[in-house]
């Protein structure tokens, strides 16, 4: 775990209201012996959107641990900036349906600069998705996204190798 930023958990709709997924993280949360400053837990926007009550407490008590939260593929539901606002989450991921065609539609830069700015303006880092040029990723940069995701970062790798340590650890930050 030392040569990793993180590892990203994807949380269906199910397991945000299950009260036993919730114990069975407490529990092993409190043990303390696994860094939980390294688990971001992924909520997408429309299983948000779905179960906002349910998703809102669920960052709120599994915050408290360490953990991190991510909300994927902003944009891509009905959303609103005052949800983001109350998710508290630590991360925006941009749905990349904004970010592949940024640098010919001036719409989706226009949007992918608004959500950067409001995210950090709520102290959120910014993942973009499909990030498959580099000159897209210099755009981003200049943007001031935070992370990116695609080939043009990298391609996707299996875990084994990255733990084996075969990927940098820049890399593997990048692919959060």
């Amino acid at each position: 775990m030392d040569c990793i930023g993180g590892v990203s958990i994807n949380l269906s709709v199910p397991s945000l209201r299950h009260p036993d997924v919730l114990r069975v993280l407490r529990q092993e949360l409190t043990r303390g012996n696994f860094p939980a400053h390294k688990i971001v837990f992924e909520i997408t926007e429309s299983a948000a959107i779905q179960n906002f009550d349910a998703a809102e407490q669920f960052i709120r008590d599994i915050h408290r641990y360490g953990c991190r939260f991510s909300l994927d593929d902003f944009g891509s539901g009905f959303t609103s900036y005052a949800h983001l606002k109350r998710l508290l989450t630590d991360t925006l991921k941009i749905h990349g349906s904004y970010v592949k065609d940024l640098l010919s539609n001036p719409s989706d830069l226009a949007i992918v600069k608004s959500m950067t700015d409001i995210a950090h303006t709520l102290g959120m880092k910014v993942v973009a998705e499909w990030v498959e040029t580099p000159q897209i990723l210099e755009k981003l940069i200049e943007l001031g996204v935070d992370y990116a995701q695609g080939y043009a970062v990298h391609k996707p790798v299996r875990l084994v190798e990255l733990v084996a340590g075969s990927v940098s650890a820049n890399v593997a930050a990048a692919n959060g």
